[in-house]
Protein backbone atom coordinates (compact mmCIF):
# COMPACT_ATOMS: atom_id res chain seq x y z
CA UNK A 1 0.00 0.00 0.00
CA UNK A 2 3.02 2.23 0.04
CA UNK A 3 3.38 3.99 -3.11
CA UNK A 4 7.02 4.69 -4.22
CA UNK A 5 7.99 7.92 -6.10
CA UNK A 6 11.35 7.93 -8.55
CA UNK A 7 13.56 10.94 -8.75
CA UNK A 8 16.20 11.43 -11.34
CA UNK A 9 18.22 12.71 -8.56
CA UNK A 10 18.54 12.50 -4.72
CA UNK A 11 18.47 15.44 -3.71
CA UNK A 12 15.28 16.44 -4.85
CA UNK A 13 13.61 13.13 -3.38
CA UNK A 14 15.34 14.38 0.34
CA UNK A 15 13.18 17.50 -0.65
CA UNK A 16 10.13 16.43 -1.65
CA UNK A 17 10.50 14.29 1.28
CA UNK A 18 10.86 17.24 3.60
CA UNK A 19 7.67 18.97 2.07
CA UNK A 20 5.83 15.61 2.60
CA UNK A 21 6.80 15.66 5.82
CA UNK A 22 5.73 19.14 7.18
CA UNK A 23 2.46 19.54 4.98
CA UNK A 24 1.06 16.47 6.64
CA UNK A 25 2.70 16.66 10.17
CA UNK A 26 3.76 12.47 10.03
CA UNK A 27 6.72 11.34 8.67
CA UNK A 28 8.10 10.71 5.47
CA UNK A 29 10.37 8.28 4.09
CA UNK A 30 12.84 7.91 1.45
CA UNK A 31 15.33 6.10 0.35
CA UNK A 32 19.48 5.70 -1.07
CA UNK A 33 22.09 3.63 -2.73
CA UNK A 34 25.49 3.00 -1.21
CA UNK A 35 27.69 6.15 -1.20
CA UNK A 36 27.64 8.45 -4.35
CA UNK A 37 23.22 8.16 -3.51
CA UNK A 38 23.38 9.14 -0.05
CA UNK A 39 25.74 12.28 -0.22
CA UNK A 40 23.57 13.55 -2.32
CA UNK A 41 20.79 13.80 0.18
CA UNK A 42 22.88 16.01 2.06
CA UNK A 43 21.00 19.90 1.64
CA UNK A 44 17.71 18.05 2.19
CA UNK A 45 18.72 16.14 4.86
CA UNK A 46 20.37 19.69 6.55
CA UNK A 47 16.78 21.61 5.64
CA UNK A 48 15.01 19.04 7.26
CA UNK A 49 16.80 18.96 10.25
CA UNK A 50 16.93 23.21 10.70
CA UNK A 51 13.21 23.02 9.67
CA UNK A 52 12.08 20.17 12.15
CA UNK A 53 10.64 17.87 9.34
CA UNK A 54 10.40 13.89 10.71
CA UNK A 55 12.19 12.34 7.60
CA UNK A 56 13.65 9.01 7.63
CA UNK A 57 15.89 8.02 5.69
CA UNK A 58 17.05 4.87 4.82
CA UNK A 59 20.68 4.24 3.41
CA UNK A 60 22.42 1.08 1.54
CA UNK A 61 25.75 0.23 2.37
CA UNK A 62 28.35 -2.06 1.28
CA UNK A 63 28.68 -5.31 3.28
CA UNK A 64 30.61 -5.14 6.81
CA UNK A 65 33.36 -6.91 5.47
CA UNK A 66 34.70 -4.40 3.39
CA UNK A 67 35.07 -1.72 5.64
CA UNK A 68 38.05 0.21 5.13
CA UNK A 69 39.22 -1.96 2.44
CA UNK A 70 37.98 0.53 -0.46
CA UNK A 71 35.47 -1.92 -1.33
CA UNK A 72 32.75 -1.01 -3.97
CA UNK A 73 31.05 2.72 -3.00
CA UNK A 74 32.35 2.10 0.09
CA UNK A 75 30.66 4.92 2.53
CA UNK A 76 29.52 5.47 6.28
CA UNK A 77 25.92 7.20 5.93
CA UNK A 78 25.92 7.39 9.96
CA UNK A 79 29.31 9.83 9.99
CA UNK A 80 28.14 11.75 7.16
CA UNK A 81 24.75 12.90 8.74
CA UNK A 82 25.40 12.17 12.01
CA UNK A 83 25.56 16.16 12.61
CA UNK A 84 22.28 16.76 10.74
CA UNK A 85 19.97 14.40 12.22
CA UNK A 86 18.38 13.31 15.82
CA UNK A 87 20.65 10.76 15.43
CA UNK A 88 21.99 7.76 12.79
CA UNK A 89 21.72 3.82 13.18
CA UNK A 90 23.60 0.76 11.34
CA UNK A 91 21.48 -1.86 10.92
CA UNK A 92 23.91 -4.77 11.26
CA UNK A 93 21.52 -7.40 12.65
CA UNK A 94 17.86 -8.11 9.83
CA UNK A 95 16.21 -9.50 12.64
CA UNK A 96 16.18 -6.04 14.49
CA UNK A 97 15.21 -4.52 11.02
CA UNK A 98 11.60 -4.17 11.72
CA UNK A 99 12.46 -2.80 15.22
CA UNK A 100 14.37 0.25 14.12
CA UNK A 101 12.25 1.26 11.32
CA UNK A 102 9.24 1.51 13.95
CA UNK A 103 11.39 3.17 16.43
CA UNK A 104 12.47 5.65 13.82
CA UNK A 105 8.97 6.43 12.71
CA UNK A 106 8.23 7.29 16.52
CA UNK A 107 11.23 8.98 17.40
CA UNK A 108 11.35 11.37 14.13
CA UNK A 109 7.84 12.78 15.57
CA UNK A 110 9.05 13.54 19.06
CA UNK A 111 9.40 16.73 19.96
CA UNK A 112 11.49 18.25 18.56
CA UNK A 113 10.51 16.44 15.39
CA UNK A 114 13.39 15.54 13.14
CA UNK A 115 15.57 13.45 10.63
CA UNK A 116 16.73 10.19 11.49
CA UNK A 117 18.95 7.94 9.28
CA UNK A 118 19.49 4.21 9.10
CA UNK A 119 21.93 2.47 7.22
CA UNK A 120 21.65 -0.93 5.87
CA UNK A 121 24.86 -2.85 4.61
CA UNK A 122 23.99 -5.14 1.93
CA UNK A 123 25.00 -8.42 4.25
CA UNK A 124 22.19 -7.75 6.07
CA UNK A 125 19.87 -7.29 3.42
CA UNK A 126 20.84 -10.49 1.80
CA UNK A 127 19.99 -11.99 5.28
CA UNK A 128 16.92 -14.41 4.79
CA UNK A 129 15.46 -17.49 7.13
CA UNK A 130 13.07 -18.40 9.20
CA UNK A 131 13.44 -16.44 11.90
CA UNK A 132 10.81 -13.75 13.31
CA UNK A 133 11.60 -10.05 13.91
CA UNK A 134 12.84 -9.50 17.09
CA UNK A 135 11.50 -6.52 19.63
CA UNK A 136 8.55 -5.65 17.42
CA UNK A 137 5.10 -5.25 18.04
CA UNK A 138 2.12 -4.09 16.31
CA UNK A 139 1.59 -0.18 15.90
CA UNK A 140 -1.53 -0.57 18.22
CA UNK A 141 0.18 -2.33 21.25
CA UNK A 142 2.69 0.72 21.75
CA UNK A 143 2.41 2.88 24.73
CA UNK A 144 1.05 6.12 23.57
CA UNK A 145 2.59 9.29 25.19
CA UNK A 146 0.12 12.01 26.27
CA UNK A 147 1.23 15.27 25.71
CA UNK A 148 2.59 17.22 28.59
CA UNK A 149 1.18 20.59 30.28
CA UNK A 150 2.89 23.73 32.17
CA UNK A 151 2.98 24.28 35.62
CA UNK A 152 -0.75 25.57 36.69
CA UNK A 153 1.03 28.13 38.77
CA UNK A 154 3.62 29.60 36.47
CA UNK A 155 0.64 29.56 33.23
CA UNK A 156 -1.39 31.28 35.56
CA UNK A 157 1.40 34.03 36.20
CA UNK A 158 1.92 34.18 32.45
CA UNK A 159 -1.64 34.97 31.51
CA UNK A 160 -2.14 37.65 34.44
CA UNK A 161 0.83 39.36 32.84
CA UNK A 162 -0.78 39.22 29.33
CA UNK A 163 -3.72 40.48 30.70
CA UNK A 164 -2.28 43.33 32.90
CA UNK A 165 0.23 44.42 30.08
CA UNK A 166 -0.75 47.42 27.79
CA UNK A 167 0.60 46.87 24.22
CA UNK A 168 1.28 42.42 24.59
CA UNK A 169 2.28 40.52 21.99
CA UNK A 170 2.43 36.87 21.23
CA UNK A 171 4.71 35.66 18.68
CA UNK A 172 4.67 31.81 17.80
CA UNK A 173 6.26 29.39 15.33
CA UNK A 174 7.42 25.59 14.79
CA UNK A 175 6.58 24.80 18.14
CA UNK A 176 2.14 25.47 17.85
CA UNK A 177 2.37 24.12 14.38
CA UNK A 178 3.66 20.80 15.27
CA UNK A 179 1.22 20.25 18.25
CA UNK A 180 -1.69 21.16 16.16
CA UNK A 181 -2.09 24.11 18.49
CA UNK A 182 -3.71 26.49 15.94
CA UNK A 183 -7.29 26.21 16.95
CA UNK A 184 -5.95 26.89 20.77
CA UNK A 185 -4.29 29.72 19.64
CA UNK A 186 -6.68 31.55 17.66
CA UNK A 187 -9.37 31.42 20.20
CA UNK A 188 -6.77 32.84 22.93
CA UNK A 189 -5.72 35.64 20.71
CA UNK A 190 -9.41 36.66 20.57
CA UNK A 191 -10.23 35.77 24.08
CA UNK A 192 -7.68 38.58 25.18
CA UNK A 193 -7.58 40.61 22.48
CA UNK A 194 -3.96 39.89 22.27
CA UNK A 195 -2.06 40.56 18.51
CA UNK A 196 -0.23 37.76 16.95
CA UNK A 197 2.66 37.48 14.99
CA UNK A 198 3.42 34.11 13.06
CA UNK A 199 6.84 32.67 11.96
CA UNK A 200 8.47 29.92 10.06
CA UNK A 201 6.14 27.41 9.21
CA UNK A 202 3.83 28.42 11.80
CA UNK A 203 2.75 31.38 9.69
CA UNK A 204 -0.53 32.01 9.24
CA UNK A 205 -1.29 29.69 12.48
CA UNK A 206 -3.42 32.75 13.03
CA UNK A 207 -4.77 34.08 9.39
CA UNK A 208 -2.34 37.22 8.27
CA UNK A 209 -6.08 38.78 7.27
CA UNK A 210 -7.24 38.40 10.65
CA UNK A 211 -7.57 41.99 12.16
CA UNK A 212 -5.21 40.69 15.90
CA UNK A 213 -2.38 39.27 12.99
CA UNK A 214 0.46 41.06 12.60
CA UNK A 215 2.36 40.47 9.41
CA UNK A 216 5.36 41.26 8.19
CA UNK A 217 4.95 44.82 7.27
CA UNK A 218 4.00 45.29 10.77
CA UNK A 219 6.65 42.95 12.61
CA UNK A 220 9.13 46.21 13.52
CA UNK A 221 6.49 48.50 14.89
CA UNK A 222 4.76 46.19 17.28
CA UNK A 223 8.10 44.49 18.63
CA UNK A 224 9.24 47.64 19.46
CA UNK A 225 6.50 48.96 21.42
CA UNK A 226 5.14 45.92 23.05
CA UNK A 227 5.08 45.70 26.86
CA UNK A 228 5.21 42.29 26.84
CA UNK A 229 6.00 39.71 24.48
CA UNK A 230 5.44 36.43 24.52
CA UNK A 231 7.11 33.49 22.77
CA UNK A 232 5.37 30.83 21.89
CA UNK A 233 7.39 27.39 19.96
CA UNK A 234 9.84 29.98 18.42
CA UNK A 235 13.58 28.78 18.13
CA UNK A 236 15.99 31.15 18.49
CA UNK A 237 17.99 31.24 15.18
CA UNK A 238 19.44 34.09 12.69
CA UNK A 239 16.62 34.60 11.47
CA UNK A 240 15.69 35.62 15.33
CA UNK A 241 18.32 37.64 15.29
CA UNK A 242 18.53 35.45 18.01
CA UNK A 243 16.41 37.68 20.11
CA UNK A 244 18.67 40.36 20.05
CA UNK A 245 17.97 44.13 20.28
CA UNK A 246 17.33 46.55 18.61
CA UNK A 247 14.63 44.13 16.86
CA UNK A 248 13.79 42.51 20.55
CA UNK A 249 13.70 45.52 22.29
CA UNK A 250 15.46 44.84 26.64
CA UNK A 251 12.56 47.11 27.63
CA UNK A 252 9.99 44.38 27.09
CA UNK A 253 9.08 42.08 29.31
CA UNK A 254 9.46 37.98 28.09
CA UNK A 255 7.69 34.99 28.78
CA UNK A 256 8.82 31.99 27.12
CA UNK A 257 6.86 28.97 26.27
CA UNK A 258 8.90 25.92 25.15
CA UNK A 259 7.72 21.89 24.67
CA UNK A 260 11.12 21.17 25.78
CA UNK A 261 13.60 23.02 28.19
CA UNK A 262 16.53 23.30 25.59
CA UNK A 263 14.79 25.13 23.25
CA UNK A 264 14.79 28.22 25.51
CA UNK A 265 16.78 30.68 25.15
CA UNK A 266 18.76 31.40 27.71
CA UNK A 267 20.27 34.85 26.55
CA UNK A 268 17.02 36.53 26.27
CA UNK A 269 15.96 37.94 29.90
CA UNK A 270 12.82 36.64 30.91
CA UNK A 271 10.37 36.73 33.42
CA UNK A 272 8.05 33.33 33.24
CA UNK A 273 9.27 29.84 31.78
CA UNK A 274 6.80 27.26 30.49
CA UNK A 275 7.55 23.57 29.29
CA UNK A 276 4.89 22.02 27.63
CA UNK A 277 3.52 21.06 24.83
CA UNK A 278 2.25 24.40 23.06
CA UNK A 279 -1.20 22.77 22.28
CA UNK A 280 -1.77 21.80 25.86
CA UNK A 281 -0.10 25.46 27.29
CA UNK A 282 -2.60 27.26 25.07
CA UNK A 283 -5.36 25.47 26.59
CA UNK A 284 -4.60 26.35 30.22
CA UNK A 285 -3.90 29.84 29.27
CA UNK A 286 -7.50 30.31 27.32
CA UNK A 287 -9.08 28.18 30.75
CA UNK A 288 -7.18 30.54 32.88
CA UNK A 289 -8.20 33.71 31.37
CA UNK A 290 -11.75 32.86 31.10
CA UNK A 291 -11.45 32.84 35.00
CA UNK A 292 -9.91 36.32 35.58
CA UNK A 293 -11.82 37.79 32.90
CA UNK A 294 -14.45 40.69 34.24
CA UNK A 295 -14.93 42.41 31.20
CA UNK A 296 -13.39 42.50 27.75
CA UNK A 297 -9.79 43.91 27.59
CA UNK A 298 -9.20 47.52 26.50
CA UNK A 299 -7.42 47.14 24.16
CA UNK A 300 -8.33 49.98 21.94
CA UNK A 301 -4.90 52.14 21.08
CA UNK A 302 -2.65 48.94 20.75
CA UNK A 303 -4.65 47.54 18.18
CA UNK A 304 -5.44 50.96 16.68
CA UNK A 305 -1.57 51.29 16.11
CA UNK A 306 -1.64 47.69 14.53
CA UNK A 307 -4.59 48.56 12.07
CA UNK A 308 -3.03 51.66 11.25
CA UNK A 309 0.70 49.95 10.66
CA UNK A 310 -0.98 47.55 8.71
CA UNK A 311 -2.78 50.17 6.34
CA UNK A 312 0.09 52.11 5.98
CA UNK A 313 2.02 49.38 4.93
CA UNK A 314 -0.49 48.10 2.24
CA UNK A 315 -0.41 51.66 0.78
CA UNK A 316 3.21 52.16 0.59
CA UNK A 317 3.76 49.05 -0.59
CA UNK A 318 0.87 49.75 -3.68
CA UNK A 319 2.88 52.55 -4.44
CA UNK A 320 5.88 50.85 -5.35
CA UNK A 321 3.87 48.09 -7.01
CA UNK A 322 2.42 51.42 -8.97
CA UNK A 323 5.50 52.74 -9.95
CA UNK A 324 7.00 50.08 -11.66
CA UNK A 325 3.67 48.62 -13.42
CA UNK A 326 4.70 50.40 -16.63
CA UNK A 327 7.41 48.95 -17.89
CA UNK A 328 7.21 47.59 -21.33
CA UNK A 329 9.82 45.21 -21.68
CA UNK A 330 10.48 43.44 -18.36
CA UNK A 331 7.99 42.49 -15.25
CA UNK A 332 9.84 43.74 -11.86
CA UNK A 333 9.63 41.28 -9.28
CA UNK A 334 7.72 44.30 -7.30
CA UNK A 335 4.96 43.20 -10.04
CA UNK A 336 5.53 39.79 -9.82
CA UNK A 337 4.80 38.85 -6.36
CA UNK A 338 1.71 40.66 -6.46
CA UNK A 339 0.35 38.92 -9.19
CA UNK A 340 1.57 35.58 -7.57
CA UNK A 341 -0.35 36.66 -4.25
CA UNK A 342 -3.44 37.95 -6.32
CA UNK A 343 -4.06 34.23 -7.90
CA UNK A 344 -3.30 32.22 -5.05
CA UNK A 345 -6.17 30.03 -3.75
CA UNK A 346 -6.29 29.85 0.03
CA UNK A 347 -5.40 26.59 0.75
CA UNK A 348 -2.62 27.03 -1.76
CA UNK A 349 1.30 25.99 -1.07
CA UNK A 350 3.59 28.23 -1.87
CA UNK A 351 7.55 27.10 -2.28
CA UNK A 352 9.96 29.42 -1.24
CA UNK A 353 13.26 28.86 -3.16
CA UNK A 354 14.85 32.06 -4.94
CA UNK A 355 17.63 34.26 -2.43
CA UNK A 356 16.07 37.47 -4.55
CA UNK A 357 12.67 37.05 -5.70
CA UNK A 358 11.49 36.10 -2.25
CA UNK A 359 11.88 39.62 -0.62
CA UNK A 360 9.10 40.62 -3.42
CA UNK A 361 6.82 37.85 -2.97
CA UNK A 362 6.66 37.39 0.72
CA UNK A 363 5.24 40.58 2.18
CA UNK A 364 2.77 40.86 -0.16
CA UNK A 365 1.59 37.18 0.24
CA UNK A 366 -1.57 36.73 3.39
CA UNK A 367 -0.81 33.08 4.97
CA UNK A 368 -4.25 32.18 5.57
CA UNK A 369 -3.16 28.59 7.07
CA UNK A 370 -0.18 27.43 8.94
CA UNK A 371 2.17 24.97 6.89
CA UNK A 372 1.34 27.58 3.44
CA UNK A 373 4.49 28.99 3.53
CA UNK A 374 7.46 26.37 3.35
CA UNK A 375 10.80 27.80 2.96
CA UNK A 376 14.60 26.62 3.07
CA UNK A 377 14.58 27.62 7.13
CA UNK A 378 17.80 28.45 8.52
CA UNK A 379 20.01 26.42 6.45
CA UNK A 380 18.96 28.50 2.75
CA UNK A 381 19.35 25.39 0.65
CA UNK A 382 19.20 26.10 -3.21
CA UNK A 383 17.23 24.08 -5.71
CA UNK A 384 14.69 22.95 -3.30
CA UNK A 385 11.94 24.14 -4.74
CA UNK A 386 11.24 21.38 -7.70
CA UNK A 387 11.19 18.74 -5.08
CA UNK A 388 9.33 20.16 -2.63
CA UNK A 389 6.47 21.25 -4.96
CA UNK A 390 6.34 17.08 -5.68
CA UNK A 391 5.95 16.33 -2.13
CA UNK A 392 3.64 19.08 -1.61
CA UNK A 393 1.46 18.30 -3.92
CA UNK A 394 1.80 14.67 -2.96
CA UNK A 395 0.74 15.83 0.54
CA UNK A 396 -2.02 17.35 -0.60
CA UNK A 397 -3.67 16.64 -3.83
CA UNK A 398 -5.39 18.44 -5.40
CA UNK A 399 -4.38 21.72 -4.50
CA UNK A 400 -2.44 25.12 -6.16
CA UNK A 401 1.35 24.05 -4.85
CA UNK A 402 3.45 27.09 -6.55
CA UNK A 403 7.09 27.38 -6.27
CA UNK A 404 9.25 30.93 -6.66
CA UNK A 405 12.90 30.12 -7.57
CA UNK A 406 16.14 31.44 -9.34
CA UNK A 407 17.70 29.87 -12.51
CA UNK A 408 20.44 29.24 -9.50
CA UNK A 409 18.45 26.39 -8.27
CA UNK A 410 16.51 25.61 -11.30
CA UNK A 411 19.81 25.00 -12.79
CA UNK A 412 20.70 22.10 -10.22
CA UNK A 413 17.16 20.38 -9.79
CA UNK A 414 15.29 21.32 -13.10
CA UNK A 415 15.23 17.44 -14.48
CA UNK A 416 13.15 16.33 -11.95
CA UNK A 417 10.34 18.71 -13.47
CA UNK A 418 10.52 15.05 -15.52
CA UNK A 419 9.23 13.54 -12.60
CA UNK A 420 6.35 16.24 -11.44
CA UNK A 421 5.12 14.98 -15.55
CA UNK A 422 5.86 11.63 -15.04
CA UNK A 423 3.57 11.15 -12.23
CA UNK A 424 0.73 13.82 -13.03
CA UNK A 425 1.51 16.20 -9.88
CA UNK A 426 0.51 19.42 -10.91
CA UNK A 427 2.48 22.18 -9.82
CA UNK A 428 3.57 25.68 -11.12
CA UNK A 429 7.38 26.43 -11.02
CA UNK A 430 7.83 30.52 -11.55
CA UNK A 431 11.48 31.06 -12.54
CA UNK A 432 12.68 34.32 -11.59
CA UNK A 433 15.43 34.57 -14.25
CA UNK A 434 17.82 37.19 -13.61
CA UNK A 435 21.08 35.38 -14.92
CA UNK A 436 23.16 35.60 -11.79
CA UNK A 437 23.33 34.61 -8.19
CA UNK A 438 21.81 36.44 -5.49
CA UNK A 439 25.09 37.27 -3.31
CA UNK A 440 26.85 37.58 -6.47
CA UNK A 441 24.82 40.42 -8.07
CA UNK A 442 23.97 42.62 -4.34
CA UNK A 443 28.12 42.61 -3.67
CA UNK A 444 30.26 41.75 -6.59
CA UNK A 445 31.21 45.14 -7.58
CA UNK A 446 32.03 46.06 -4.25
CA UNK A 447 33.52 43.21 -2.70
CA UNK A 448 34.76 40.82 -5.56
CA UNK A 449 35.55 43.28 -8.44
CA UNK A 450 38.23 41.24 -9.69
CA UNK A 451 36.59 38.32 -9.71
CA UNK A 452 35.13 36.52 -13.14
CA UNK A 453 31.31 36.60 -13.71
CA UNK A 454 29.03 34.41 -12.29
CA UNK A 455 25.69 35.52 -15.04
CA UNK A 456 24.82 32.96 -17.46
CA UNK A 457 25.30 32.95 -21.07
CA UNK A 458 23.49 35.68 -22.81
CA UNK A 459 20.14 34.75 -24.09
CA UNK A 460 20.23 31.66 -22.36
CA UNK A 461 16.35 30.07 -22.05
Amino acid sequence: GIDMYHFRHEQSAGFAADAYARCLRKPAVCFASTAPGFWNYGSAIAQANGALSPVVLLIGQHGVASDKLCGLQEGYGTEVFESVTKYTHRCVDWNLNSFWIRKALLDSMAYPPGPIALEFPINNLNSKGPDKQQKYIPSNQGVKIPPSQGDPAEVEKAVKMLLEAKRPLLVTGDGVYWSHGEKELNEFAELTQIPVHSRRTGRGALSEDHPLSVAGGSRGIMLGNADVICIIGLRATFLEEWFEPPDWPRKSRYIQVHEIPTEFWYGLPTDIGIVGSNRSVLRQMIDCARGLIKAPPERAEWLGALSRSKDQFKIRTEKIVDSYRKMKDQVHPHVLGEGIANVLDQNATVIYDSFTATVYLTDKLEAKYAGEVLDAGYHQALGQGIGMAIGAQIARPGRQVLTLMGDGGFGISSMDMETMVRYKLPSVVVLFNNSSWGGRSLAQDQFYWKMNSWDNLPGIR
